[in-house]
């Protein structure tokens, strides 16, 4: 018969193993890692062209994929899975050709999907927005306002009818009423500049498009590509699902030593 001391040392090595494993911070089914932060890059994304000369209040939209998530390309908890995500947002005043261009109403949905990424060049910009929608709602931001309603500005260095090349900057605040409730609660760190959650970058242009995609500038259709990079730090006092299993394994195993104690 082992020992109280040994069935002691046993249970906490099982802790102690669980805990030098447990590594990942796991939330809504992604893998965060354990950085206390939230790095989402994204690529092959299309939008909407938008022609100098545009009406204030006219609608941009885009969509995307999440290629990496703090560093890592797989960052799925378990099996296959996918983030998406599409942006709307309105211009803020009307545009030319040799201005920025002001954005307002700015709103990043991201989706999840239990399998490994489509190839958004097999299908239309319009299909992969509807394949898109019909998965799960997974977290959102909204635009932080900068001033006079403005919450994303782009910045040409090629703008005319035909081509568009340029960046982007904004911040925005995770929407708290939408997704998964854990996942929005663990992205509300409130770390960026003005209180924002997460600062955004982008370069857009119009040099390679989709193939399935008909680019008629005029109408306003995909005539857009490139990548976009949200990053923020996370509310690290929300105890994640990884973490409280932890907890719980170590708790079984102290449970386990003080019956074989009081046996």
């Amino acid at each position: 018969m082992k020992s109280k001391l040994t069935y002691l040392a046993s249970a906490l090595a099982l802790g102690l193993f669980a805990s030098t494993n447990a590594s990942a911070t796991v939330v809504g089914g992604i893998d965060f890692g354990n950085m206390g932060q939230t790095h989402i890059e994204t690529a092959t994304f299309a939008n909407t062209w938008v022609s100098p000369g545009s009406d204030a209040g006219t609608t941009v939209t885009g969509y995307g994929m999440v290629t990496t998530l703090n560093g890592a390309t797989n960052y799925c908890a378990s099996g296959s899975c996918t983030l998406y995500f599409t942006y709307t947002a309105d211009l803020a005043l009307p545009t030319t050709a040799t201005s920025q261009i002001f954005l307002t109403n700015s709103v990043y949905t991201f989706y999840l999907a239990d399998t490994s990424a489509i190839n958004f060049m097999n299908q239309s910009s319009d299909a992969n927005w509807a394949y898109i929608n019909s998965l799960t709602a997974w977290a959102q931001f909204t635009g932080t306002d900068l001033g006079g309603g403005i919450d994303y500005t782009m910045t040409p260095s090629t703008y005319d009818g035909t081509t568009f090349n340029g960046t982007g900057t904004g911040l925005a605040d995770v929407n708290l009423a939408f997704g998964l409730a854990d996942v929005a609660a663990y992205l509300n760190g409130n770390s960026a500049s003005f209180g924002a959650d997460i600062e955004i970058t982008s370069s857009t242009n119009s040099f390679v498009l989709n193939p399935n995609d008909v680019c008629t500038f005029q109408n306003g259709d995909w005539c857009l590509q490139g990548t976009v990079n949200t990053r923020g730090r996370v509310n690290t006092s929300v105890p994640e699902p990884a973490g409280l299993a932890l907890f719980a394994l170590g708790a079984l195993g102290l449970g386990l030593s003080r019956r074989r104690q009081t046996a």
